[in-house]
């Protein structure tokens, strides 16, 4: 509260955000759930990358881009969900549009790990699970929001 020309302010009622964050608060934005989904997601992928089930590699696709969502997420925990999606699906769809180049094979022969970032070759199909990641993700945080 402060003064404003001699009378005291009424204090300012914290509202809801589209976002679920409650805006005119001093407090920080937790990001356990979004370290933990990390954690959770990240483990899942590298489980299902190991495996040999049928449609892993699918399922890798879309555990990959759920990650990068939720890693948008820990960084910037108010993000709306449309940034989120957008940020996800741009980013997914673009290192497989690179996979046509020669750059990720060239990464990979460099430096093995690349391979789990940028991809070994391009397939269209991949692009329907990446949508299908960042979808299943973006549901998983506007839940986790309450919205």
């Amino acid at each position: 509260m402060g003064l404003i020309l001699g009378r005291q302010a009424a204090p300012r009622r914290a509202t809801r955000t589209p976002t679920g964050v409650a805006e005119g608060t001093l407090g920080t934005v937790s990001r356990t759930v979004p370290l933990v989904s990390a954690a959770l997601v990240l483990v899942l992928g590298l489980a299902v990358h190991a495996s040999s089930l049928p449609g892993a590699d699918k399922l890798g696709d879309a555990l990959y881009a759920a990650l990068v969502v939720v890693g948008v997420w820990v960084l910037v925990p108010t993000a709306p969900l449309r940034v989120l999606a957008v940020a996800g699906l741009g980013w997914c769809w673009a290192v497989e549009l690179l996979q046509l180049t020669p750059v990720p094979a060239a990464a990979a022969a460099a430096f093995p790990p690349a391979r789990l970032v940028l991809g070994a070759g391009f397939d269209p199909l991949d692009l329907v699970a990446y949508a299908a990641g960042v979808g299943a993700a973006v549901l998983g945080v506007a839940r986790s929001r309450g919205q």
